[in-house]
């Protein structure tokens, strides 16, 4: 089964270069769009960087690209990390 077209890298490929809206950035990580502002004031580690252009955030997709697999390679580390302490524990 082949795994599906990320969004971005759809538009890419169409050549759209075009700011990411806060819509846009919630659909990409499956969140409501309501919560990108509680986010964005009480946690902000769990969205990509932005600006601001007026009132509204922004986003440059390939920043949000490069966050997405930073934050990709932490989920893998820490699952690595964990099974091997759970390895280690069962040999004691």
């Amino acid at each position: 089964m082949s795994k599906p077209e990320d969004p971005i890298d759809r538009l890419l490929k169409l050549g759209i270069k075009c700011l990411l809206t806060d819509k846009d950035v919630a659909l990409i990580l499956g969140i409501k769009p309501s919560g990108m502002r509680q986010r964005r004031y009480k946690y902000p580690e769990t969205l990509p960087p932005s600006f601001r252009h007026g009132k509204s955030h922004r986003y440059d997709p390939e920043v949000v690209k490069a966050w997405l697999e930073e934050k990709r390679r932490e989920c893998q580390d820490k699952a690595v990390g964990l099974a091997l302490q759970r390895g280690k524990r069962r040999r004691t």
